[in-house]
C-alpha cells in the first residue's frame, strides 16, 4: 500500500466522513468522556462533602496504576486522601475530556491547528518546567495541572472529532456487510 497516497484520500474524504456523523454518537461520546472522568475522581471529589468510599477509591486507584506513576508527593491530596492520578495525569485526564467534549460538539473549522499548536507551545513550556525542577527548583503541583490538562484538550481537540469519524464510518461499512452477507 502507498502511505501518501493513502494519506492523501483519506484527506480528501474527512469532510464528508464528519459530515455523516449524527448527533447522537458525538453526545454519546462526551457522556461517555464524562462519565470516565467522574468515575475516576468520583470517589476523590465525594471526600469535599465528607463522604468516604474506600471501595470505589481502591477501584479507580488500582485501575489508574498502569497509567501513572502515582507518587503521593506528586498527586493532589483532600482530607488525607491521594488523588488516583499524580497532578500531571489528573490534569491530562481532565483535558481528554474536555478535548473530547469541544472536538466533537463545536463545529470549528481551525479545531485542526488550534489544538496541535496549543499542545505544543504547552509541552514547550512542561519541558521548560521540567529543566527548571531538574536544576534544583522546588516543583509546582499547580503548572504540572495545568499544563498537562492544555496540553491533551489541545491534542484531543485537534484528534477526537476525525476518530469518531474513522470509528463512525468503520461501524457503518462492518454492519453493512453483514447484512449484505446474511441477505445472500
Amino acid at each position: 500500500m502507498n502511505l501518501p497516497a493513502f494519506v492523501d484520500r483519506l484527506r480528501a474524504r474527512m469532510p464528508l466522513l464528519r459530515a455523516a456523523v449524527p448527533i447522537h454518537a458525538r453526545a454519546l461520546v462526551v457522556v461517555l468522556a464524562v462519565g470516565l472522568c467522574l468515575a475516576t475522581f468520583g470517589p476523590w471529589l465525594s471526600l469535599a462533602v465528607g463522604v468516604e468510599l474506600p471501595a470505589w477509591e481502591a477501584f479507580a486507584y488500582s485501575a489508574c496504576g498502569p497509567f501513572c506513576h502515582q507518587l503521593s508527593e506528586r498527586s493532589f491530596q483532600l482530607a488525607g486522601h491521594t488523588a488516583p492520578l499524580c497532578t500531571r495525569c489528573t490534569g491530562m485526564w481532565i483535558g481528554i475530556t474536555i478535548g473530547v467534549a469541544i472536538g466533537v460538539l463545536v463545529a470549528w473549522r481551525r479545531r485542526w491547528s488550534v489544538g496541535i499548536g496549543t499542545m505544543l507551545i504547552a509541552l514547550a513550556l512542561s519541558e521548560a518546567d521540567h529543566l527548571r525542577e531538574e536544576s534544583g527548583q522546588p516543583d509546582w503541583a499547580w503548572v504540572r495541572f495545568w499544563l498537562g490538562l492544555i496540553i491533551f484538550s489541545g491534542l484531543t481537540t485537534a484528534i477526537s472529532y476525525d476518530i469518531l469519524a474513522l470509528l463512525v464510518h468503520g461501524w457503518r461499512r462492518l454492519s453493512g456487510s453483514s447484512r449484505r452477507r446474511d441477505c445472500a
